[in-house]
Protein backbone atom coordinates (compact mmCIF):
# COMPACT_ATOMS: atom_id res chain seq x y z
CA UNK A 1 0.00 0.00 0.00
CA UNK A 2 1.49 3.00 -0.95
CA UNK A 3 2.19 5.87 1.50
CA UNK A 4 -0.59 8.41 0.42
CA UNK A 5 -3.47 5.56 0.72
CA UNK A 6 -2.25 5.00 4.24
CA UNK A 7 -2.35 8.54 5.53
CA UNK A 8 -5.81 8.71 4.26
CA UNK A 9 -6.67 5.53 5.67
CA UNK A 10 -5.20 6.89 9.28
CA UNK A 11 -7.21 10.51 8.44
CA UNK A 12 -10.28 8.57 7.54
CA UNK A 13 -9.96 6.11 10.64
CA UNK A 14 -9.63 9.82 13.03
CA UNK A 15 -12.44 11.42 11.81
CA UNK A 16 -14.68 7.88 12.87
CA UNK A 17 -12.81 7.95 15.97
CA UNK A 18 -13.42 11.68 16.26
CA UNK A 19 -17.56 11.45 15.11
CA UNK A 20 -17.68 8.79 17.60
CA UNK A 21 -16.85 10.49 20.12
CA UNK A 22 -18.56 13.57 19.86
CA UNK A 23 -21.31 11.17 19.53
CA UNK A 24 -20.70 9.71 22.57
CA UNK A 25 -19.64 12.95 24.37
CA UNK A 26 -23.31 14.15 23.12
CA UNK A 27 -25.10 11.17 24.35
CA UNK A 28 -23.67 11.63 27.52
CA UNK A 29 -25.00 15.54 27.63
CA UNK A 30 -28.50 14.29 26.61
CA UNK A 31 -28.78 12.16 29.35
CA UNK A 32 -27.73 14.45 32.11
CA UNK A 33 -29.91 17.25 31.13
CA UNK A 34 -32.77 14.34 31.04
CA UNK A 35 -31.82 13.45 34.53
CA UNK A 36 -31.68 17.16 35.79
CA UNK A 37 -34.69 18.02 34.23
CA UNK A 38 -36.61 14.55 35.67
CA UNK A 39 -35.07 15.79 39.05
CA UNK A 40 -36.60 19.19 38.71
CA UNK A 41 -39.92 17.96 37.66
CA UNK A 42 -40.16 15.73 40.63
CA UNK A 43 -38.78 18.87 42.66
CA UNK A 44 -42.14 20.57 41.61
CA UNK A 45 -44.20 18.16 41.84
CA UNK A 46 -43.37 17.42 45.46
CA UNK A 47 -43.90 21.44 45.94
CA UNK A 48 -46.98 20.86 44.01
CA UNK A 49 -49.04 19.01 46.63
CA UNK A 50 -47.41 20.38 48.93
CA UNK A 51 -49.10 24.36 48.15
CA UNK A 52 -52.28 22.45 47.38
CA UNK A 53 -52.66 20.72 50.29
CA UNK A 54 -51.91 23.85 52.56
CA UNK A 55 -54.34 25.57 50.15
CA UNK A 56 -57.22 23.14 51.01
CA UNK A 57 -56.12 23.28 54.36
CA UNK A 58 -56.61 27.03 54.67
CA UNK A 59 -59.44 27.34 52.39
CA UNK A 60 -60.94 23.84 53.26
CA UNK A 61 -63.66 22.89 50.19
CA UNK A 62 -66.50 24.68 51.62
CA UNK A 63 -64.49 28.15 50.97
CA UNK A 64 -62.82 26.63 47.50
CA UNK A 65 -66.42 26.30 46.62
CA UNK A 66 -67.68 30.02 47.91
CA UNK A 67 -64.50 31.66 45.74
CA UNK A 68 -65.58 29.87 42.72
CA UNK A 69 -69.64 30.45 42.49
CA UNK A 70 -69.06 34.39 43.95
CA UNK A 71 -69.89 36.90 41.75
CA UNK A 72 -68.86 40.07 43.49
CA UNK A 73 -66.70 40.99 46.79
CA UNK A 74 -67.05 43.28 49.40
CA UNK A 75 -64.46 45.31 51.19
CA UNK A 76 -64.13 45.03 54.59
CA UNK A 77 -62.90 47.32 57.90
CA UNK A 78 -60.72 45.65 59.86
CA UNK A 79 -59.63 46.74 63.41
CA UNK A 80 -56.78 45.73 65.68
CA UNK A 81 -58.38 44.83 69.18
CA UNK A 82 -56.39 46.28 72.05
CA UNK A 83 -53.71 44.51 73.80
CA UNK A 84 -55.25 41.65 71.58
CA UNK A 85 -53.48 39.71 68.62
CA UNK A 86 -57.01 39.86 67.11
CA UNK A 87 -59.01 41.80 64.70
CA UNK A 88 -62.44 42.77 63.94
CA UNK A 89 -63.96 43.28 61.11
CA UNK A 90 -67.25 45.52 59.66
CA UNK A 91 -68.65 45.67 56.17
CA UNK A 92 -68.29 48.97 54.28
CA UNK A 93 -70.77 48.18 51.48
CA UNK A 94 -68.02 49.03 49.22
CA UNK A 95 -68.08 46.24 46.23
CA UNK A 96 -65.54 45.98 43.54
CA UNK A 97 -67.50 44.20 40.78
CA UNK A 98 -67.17 41.04 39.34
CA UNK A 99 -64.02 41.49 37.38
CA UNK A 100 -62.34 41.93 40.45
CA UNK A 101 -64.16 39.18 42.27
CA UNK A 102 -62.84 36.83 39.70
CA UNK A 103 -59.36 37.97 39.64
CA UNK A 104 -59.02 37.52 43.65
CA UNK A 105 -60.63 34.35 43.77
CA UNK A 106 -58.27 32.88 40.84
CA UNK A 107 -54.94 33.82 42.67
CA UNK A 108 -56.31 32.69 46.06
CA UNK A 109 -57.26 29.18 44.14
CA UNK A 110 -54.52 29.00 42.54
CA UNK A 111 -51.96 26.88 44.87
CA UNK A 112 -48.44 27.75 42.95
CA UNK A 113 -49.32 31.07 44.86
CA UNK A 114 -48.66 29.56 47.89
CA UNK A 115 -45.34 29.56 49.89
CA UNK A 116 -44.41 28.88 54.01
CA UNK A 117 -43.73 32.11 55.35
CA UNK A 118 -42.88 32.85 59.11
CA UNK A 119 -44.19 35.47 61.27
CA UNK A 120 -42.78 36.51 64.97
CA UNK A 121 -45.17 36.54 67.44
CA UNK A 122 -46.30 40.46 68.58
CA UNK A 123 -44.88 41.71 72.04
CA UNK A 124 -45.48 44.10 74.64
CA UNK A 125 -42.49 45.99 72.97
CA UNK A 126 -43.38 45.09 69.34
CA UNK A 127 -44.15 47.84 67.22
CA UNK A 128 -48.31 47.73 66.11
CA UNK A 129 -49.03 45.35 63.98
CA UNK A 130 -49.06 45.82 59.99
CA UNK A 131 -53.07 46.85 58.77
CA UNK A 132 -54.70 44.14 57.17
CA UNK A 133 -56.85 44.46 54.30
CA UNK A 134 -60.58 42.50 54.30
CA UNK A 135 -62.47 40.79 51.48
CA UNK A 136 -65.84 39.16 51.86
CA UNK A 137 -67.04 36.81 49.68
CA UNK A 138 -70.67 35.40 49.70
CA UNK A 139 -72.05 32.87 47.80
CA UNK A 140 -73.68 29.85 49.54
CA UNK A 141 -71.93 31.05 52.96
CA UNK A 142 -69.47 33.92 53.98
CA UNK A 143 -65.80 33.36 53.15
CA UNK A 144 -63.68 36.40 54.77
CA UNK A 145 -60.01 36.88 53.61
CA UNK A 146 -57.70 39.10 55.59
CA UNK A 147 -54.56 39.87 54.53
CA UNK A 148 -51.38 41.54 55.61
CA UNK A 149 -49.79 44.05 52.43
CA UNK A 150 -46.54 42.52 51.52
CA UNK A 151 -43.23 44.27 51.60
CA UNK A 152 -42.18 42.88 48.05
CA UNK A 153 -43.66 43.31 44.84
CA UNK A 154 -45.21 39.74 44.65
CA UNK A 155 -45.55 38.67 47.98
CA UNK A 156 -48.52 39.58 50.36
CA UNK A 157 -47.99 38.91 53.92
CA UNK A 158 -49.84 36.94 56.47
CA UNK A 159 -53.51 35.76 55.47
CA UNK A 160 -56.57 34.77 57.71
CA UNK A 161 -59.32 32.84 56.39
CA UNK A 162 -62.90 32.82 57.94
CA UNK A 163 -65.89 31.16 56.86
CA UNK A 164 -69.67 31.52 58.29
CA UNK A 165 -72.56 29.98 57.08
CA UNK A 166 -76.04 31.32 56.03
CA UNK A 167 -76.36 32.29 60.06
CA UNK A 168 -73.10 33.94 60.91
CA UNK A 169 -71.86 30.79 62.54
CA UNK A 170 -68.28 30.27 62.00
CA UNK A 171 -67.66 26.68 60.24
CA UNK A 172 -63.67 26.92 59.60
CA UNK A 173 -61.19 29.27 60.73
CA UNK A 174 -57.42 29.33 60.09
CA UNK A 175 -54.44 31.65 60.26
CA UNK A 176 -50.77 30.39 59.37
CA UNK A 177 -47.76 32.74 58.25
CA UNK A 178 -48.37 31.62 54.70
CA UNK A 179 -47.08 33.96 51.85
CA UNK A 180 -49.43 34.33 48.52
CA UNK A 181 -47.06 35.26 45.73
CA UNK A 182 -49.00 37.42 43.16
CA UNK A 183 -48.42 40.31 42.01
CA UNK A 184 -51.86 41.15 40.78
CA UNK A 185 -53.14 40.38 44.24
CA UNK A 186 -50.47 42.30 46.07
CA UNK A 187 -51.44 45.53 43.86
CA UNK A 188 -55.24 45.57 44.68
CA UNK A 189 -54.30 45.13 48.75
CA UNK A 190 -51.66 47.49 48.47
CA UNK A 191 -54.30 49.76 46.69
CA UNK A 192 -57.27 49.05 49.15
CA UNK A 193 -54.88 49.38 52.17
CA UNK A 194 -53.99 52.83 51.60
CA UNK A 195 -57.86 54.03 51.45
CA UNK A 196 -58.39 55.63 55.43
CA UNK A 197 -61.62 53.90 56.53
CA UNK A 198 -62.84 52.66 53.27
CA UNK A 199 -66.96 52.68 52.98
CA UNK A 200 -67.33 55.74 55.39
Amino acid sequence: MSQPRVRLTSLMIAMVFIAFSLALFNQVRSAAFREAALEQQLRESRSGAFTLEVMHLLLSDRGIEILKQASDVEVLRVSWLPDEYDVEVAPTGVMLGEAMAAKVACALMDHRNYRPGHREPFMDSSPPPPPLVGLRFRRGGILDVLVEPGFSETALGEVRFKIYDQEGKIVHSYESPIDICNPELQRVIKRLSRQKNPGK
